[in-house]
């Protein structure tokens, strides 16, 4: 993720950082919902106590070596808990987000989720220096490349050069990538959005998935993806579970 200030953290992280989209169906019922989205943060400063009395409660639990967020939403029944932990004695740096969904109503559920990065950016040289100075311009650089040809489940994030204003173009090798899979179904990967505009569509503030209004979320992982001169996503998609 880009780098940013507190107090620009603040306002931001909530749209171009780690989110979570669920779309269900429950007795014949259909829904579409973000856990911990910002709309839904219960303020008890004045409010209608019936209305907070309908929003999410949320807890935070921190650790020696981790920190974990959780989520109940009494409206569509599900607890969200999110854990955040770094993988330990490994030769590279590793971020682990680890996503548990509960459904809390004797009703069964059936549902998709998209889970993972608004925004990740690529590797290479001084980022932080070029992100704050170029901007839109410093895209055209941008790409996304499937390591394995045949499967969507582990997308690279690089540069298709190094962005200097040189004679010379010389190609960006590194880069960074992430994969995501369910656990207890075999470990197998899950497919990764990475087209940013196939989740949000034409709302470029982020603000609202608008396709997921639109689409299922198995429409938009069978369908075409674009990953190049362009800010990528990240996000895994869980199917029909």
């Amino acid at each position: 993720m880009e780098f940013n200030s507190a107090n620009k953290a603040y306002k931001i992280t909530a749209l171009e950082g780690f989110r979570t989209f669920i779309q269900g169906e429950r007795a014949g019922h259909t829904f579409i919902f973000e856990p911990f989205s910002p709309l839904r943060t219960k303020h008890n400063h004045g409010a209608d106590i019936e209305e907070n009395k309908a929003l999410p409660q949320r807890n935070m639990y921190i650790g020696k070596s981790e920190v974990q967020i959780q989520e109940i939403d009494f409206n569509h029944k599900f607890e969200t808990n999110i854990s955040y932990f770094i993988l330990p004695e490994e030769k590279f740096g590793a971020f682990v987000r680890r996503t548990s969904l509960t459904n809390i109503d004797p009703v069964p559920v059936t549902f998709s989720f998209l889970d993972g990065l608004a925004q990740i950016e690529p590797y290479g040289g001084k980022l932080n220096y070029l992100l704050k100075n170029m901007g839109r311009t410093l895209e055209a650089w941008f790409g996304v490349y499937q390591v394995y040809n045949d499967t969507l489940a582990f997308p690279f994030y690089r540069f298709t050069s190094k962005p200097a204003d040189t004679a010379n173009v010389i190609v960006e090798k590194q880069g960074h990538y992430c994969f995501s899979f369910v656990d207890g179904f075999n470990y197998s990967l899950n497919p990764i959005v990475y087209d940013t505009s196939k989740i949000f569509g034409e709302d470029t503030s982020l603000l609202q998935p608008l396709v997921l209004f639109e689409k299922s979320i198995s429409e938009i992982v069978s369908g075409p993806q674009y990953g190049r001169a362009k800010t990528a996503s990240a996000f895994a998609a869980g199917r029909n579970i």
